[in-house]
């Protein structure tokens, strides 16, 4: 049986859509928790 870190970077590379997802998932929580943490610096 191959280690399961192998079969992880295969189903990466073998679905570069979902690392994309990923990706825009990582941006969308970085932008809504901007103007957040602003806030919270700015009530501080």
């Amino acid at each position: 049986m191959r280690p399961a870190r192998v079969s992880a970077i295969d189903a990466r590379l073998a679905h570069p859509g979902l690392m994309l997802l990923a990706g825009m998932g990582t941006s969308v929580l970085a932008f809504l928790l901007g103007p957040v943490e602003l806030t919270i610096e700015a009530l501080l």
